[in-house]
């Protein structure tokens, strides 16, 4: 049993979605090598998108350091003691005067004790990074880091749970060269597993890029996931030759202003790492540090704080299983 959860799945957020997939294969020419986007099937469903364009970074700010106290004031000098005495008188004419004697100098005055360092003032935390806002959506809500529930999947009804505020769905989506891959719709639906309920698709016979499944973390615009390290989930199923799947997390300066991000050029180098599928379930762990973009977009850091969502990914010619279930942040 979990919190009340977002329901509402529009097909004008299917329209964005699917076009933005599709869009992203056209770009990126998937069928040439490169790995990243992804496309909807054209079948029916519906996605949870957001309305989505391009835009730039915030202002990053940092809290100033902390001040340093003033060092302690020096001793005062006293003052050195007095010239020499007057020369002696001139003697008689042709002979020369004695000198006169000298005068007794004063004993120079103690210099003053030094004064106490002042103690160095505590420095100031660190600024956050600027927040990041796509034309067409709100400034992005932050995680709390106490929820982290993503989907158990056990309300079976495609959609993302609603703790701190993300909104999203599930989607399927494939190269669209022909082959076949289940659930036939846009709009995966939970079905029973022996964990209760979990997601699944299968398939087979795309000679493209491939196909997959994936989520967004709220209605297509960015999230801020930074009180997280990364997430979890548990992974079970089958993919022929390969062995393993690409799991793939969208940010903002990885897609387009039509997915939700604020790429303008190059886009859909999404972050990945290849993760291992067995037979029986396994729980894989996936870090924001473990994620590395392909290197045929243009570079960008890796925004936690500007997460769009995450796809699982099979290759070309596979034929596949995939069960997922209880993703969480962590």
């Amino acid at each position: 049993m979990r919190g009340s959860r977002a329901v509402a799945v529009t097909s004008l957020g299917l329209a964005v979605l699917v076009a933005c997939a599709q869009s992203e294969e056209a770009a990126v020419g998937r069928g040439s090598g490169n790995h990243g986007g992804e496309a909807g099937n054209a079948l029916g469903g519906a996605a949870t998108a957001g309305t989505t364009a391009s835009g730039a970074g915030g202002n990053p700010s940092n809290t100033n350091g902390g001040m340093l106290n003033a060092a302690g004031v020096g001793g005062t000098s006293s003052v050195g003691g007095s010239a020499a005495g007057s020369g002696g008188s001139g003697g008689s004419a042709g002979s020369v005067g004695n000198g006169g004697a000298g005068g007794t100098s004063s004993t120079g005055g103690k210099g003053g004790a030094s004064g106490a360092s002042g103690s160095v003032g505590a420095s100031g935390s660190s600024g956050s990074g600027g927040v990041v806002i796509s034309p067409g959506c709100s400034v992005p809500p932050i995680a709390a880091g106490s929820k982290p529930l993503i989907d158990d999947f056990e309300d079976r009804d495609g959609v993302v749970a609603n703790f701190e505020q993300r909104s999203g769905g599930w989607f399927s989506y494939n190269d669209m060269s022909g082959g076949a891959q289940l659930p036939a719709g846009t709009t995966p639906l939970p079905v029973a597993s022996d964990r209760g309920y979990s997601m699944n698709t299968s398939g087979s016979g795309f000679t493209s890029w491939g196909a997959g499944i994936g989520f967004v973390t709220h209605s297509g615009c960015p999230y801020d996931a930074s009180a997280y390290h990364g997430f979890k989930f548990y992974l079970k199923g089958s993919v022929n030759s390969a062995g393993s799947l690409a799991v793939r997390v969208r940010t903002a300066a990885t897609t387009p202003s039509g997915g939700g991000g604020t790429c303008t050029a190059n886009c859909f180098d999404h972050y990945s790492v290849s993760v291992p599928v067995s037979a029986t379930w396994a729980q894989v762990s996936v870090a924001w540090t473990d994620l590395k973009q392909a290197g045929f977009g243009t570079p960008s850091p890796f925004q936690a704080n500007a997460i769009i969502g995450s796809n699982f990914e099979v290759g070309a010619n596979q034929t596949f299983d995939l069960w997922l279930d209880d993703l969480n942040f962590f």
